[in-house]
């Protein structure tokens, strides 16, 4: 909205909103004294309006200079009009004038010190300056003026967060509320501020209260849904994100939403229906697709996740996770060259992305290529993620590859400190020992792999090679 239409919108409705402060180095004017009482002739009155008249022509035409230096001659011979003082601040504000503006402003408050419009501008212009005291102070005579005025007391409440008066804004909304128990507005902002503060209980139950006087608030059923994500009530999460969509189907990152939360459920078929119904709102995104392939892959139906990954690409390029997602995918499925061309793809959009990072370095590793960018690979991966066991067992495992055992060993016995559930790292530890000659050591890897994973006969083999010659020996004897 353009400072024209803003200010339009204020004086006609009263209005005030909170914007940012505007630096301002210039000092406030302050005299504001009007002119004793004295009747205005009728000639006066004549020449006053007809300067005002054409202040207003130049209001219309976009011309605030012209237009001030009119409503200045018509203060001339009318000085106690409230209207031209209000002219005259809207068109200081126009042009950057504010301390120009607050003395017309004043002295309009001095002369019909019961028109809200000038204290509802007049707070405006304070908060624009930051000056949040004296705008407070102005909204506190507004409400003085008017204790009804919801939109001035919403203001006030909204300066006592700006400034950081939690206290006071929660009791300026708790009052708004006992004014007007209809107020969904109060009860909304309430949960907001009950949510910011982390006090999830009260969040809940005052948004709820809105949504029980206004059941279509969209905000504030989104707001419900969020607090009960965050506070792991799931379940009433779904219930508020799938509320959301019947009041507004169109909002794509909702359905998204709702989809994460069955994906960790581990419901990825409810997922997957979520998504399908955007798709048919013709609400296609990057996101959306990215999602879709996660159900799908959720799902084990590869294939399709793929499509939806591939299909994500076409919709945005600069999707990283889509590459990254769609690389890993094809190293599952065998295609391991496209996967690293992906992954590449993946880094070189976002060379913070860890997960990438370690991806491609335990490939070339797993394959024996391109060692020494492995090892820097993983290495900045950890750098991000310092504590991540796989991440630190991948580069154990590079070092393994490189012929540096000892650093492996170092780096392997790390992650099992990290991920002492993990059967592949054991493995590694075992294979990093046998290569050290240390066949007891290797022997206990193995079998602590296996304790993990029993699946796996590779290990099984190795395991078995190890302890044939010590069985042979045993049946000898």
């Amino acid at each position: 909205m353009n400072l024209r239409k803003l200010i339009s919108s204020i004086l006609i409705v009263g209005c005030i909103v909170v914007f940012s402060p505007i630096v301002l180095e210039a000092k406030e004017e302050t005299s504001t004294e009007v002119p004793p009482f004295e009747l205005i002739s009728r000639e006066n009155l004549s020449k006053s309006y007809a300067h005002y008249t054409m202040g207003l022509l130049y209001d219309n035409e976009g011309k605030p200079k012209e237009a001030i230096a009119e409503y200045l001659k018509a203060l001339e011979y009318n000085y106690r009009s409230a209207d031209i003082h209000l002219k005259l601040s809207v068109d200081y504000l126009k042009i950057g004038e504010y301390n120009k503006a607050i003395k017309q402003l004043k002295t309009a408050v001095n002369v019909t010190p019961q028109d809200r419009r000038v204290f509802h501008l007049l707070a405006y212009l304070y908060t624009a300056m930051g000056k949040y005291d004296k705008a407070a102070s102005t909204y506190e005579s507004i409400l003085e003026l008017n204790p009804e005025d919801a939109t001035s007391s919403a203001a006030l409440a909204e300066l006592y967060l700006i400034q950081g008066k939690t206290k006071e804004a929660i009791s300026s909304y708790e009052r708004m509320a006992e004014e007007n128990p209809n107020s969904d507005f109060a009860y909304f902002k309430l949960g907001i501020i009950c949510a910011q503060l982390q006090n999830s209980e009260s969040a809940i139950k005052y948004l709820k209260k809105a949504i029980n006087l206004k059941p279509d608030y969209i905000e504030a059923q989104l707001a419900l849904a969020v607090v009960c994500e965050l506070s792991g009530n799931l379940k009433e999460a779904a219930s508020s994100y799938a509320r959301a969509i019947e009041i507004n189907p169109k909002n794509v990152k909702v359905y998204i939403h709702l989809a994460w939360i069955y994906l960790s459920q581990e419901k990825p078929k409810e997922a997957t229906a979520v998504l399908m119904r955007a798709i048919e709102e013709d609400l296609e995104s990057a996101d959306l697709h990215l999602v879709m392939g996660m159900t799908y892959s959720a799902s084990e139906d590869y294939q399709k996740a793929i499509e939806h990954y591939t299909k994500a690409i076409e919709l945005d390029s600069t999707q990283s996770k889509a590459f990254f997602y769609l690389g890993s995918l094809l190293e599952r499925t065998g295609k391991r060259e496209e996967s690293k061309v992906n992954l590449k793809k993946a880094i070189e959009l976002d060379p913070t992305d860890s997960d990438a990072l370690n991806y491609l370095g335990y490939m070339y590793a797993e394959d024996g290529e391109n060692l020494d960018e492995a090892i820097e690979m993983v290495k900045k991966a950890i750098s991000i993620e310092p504590e991540n066991g796989a991440y630190i067992d991948s580069l154990g495992w590079a070092y393994y590859k490189k012929g540096m055992l000892d650093e492996a060993l170092i780096e392997l016995k790390k992650a099992a400190k990290f991920l002492d559930s993990d059967a592949t790292i054991f493995d590694h530890l075992g294979d990093v020992y046998s290569q050290k000659k240390m066949k007891d050591e290797a022997n206990k890897a193995w079998q602590k792999s296996l304790e993990l994973d029993s699946s796996l006969e590779d290990v099984k083999e190795k395991l078995k090679r190890s302890l044939a010659p010590q069985m042979i020996t045993n049946n000898a004897h």
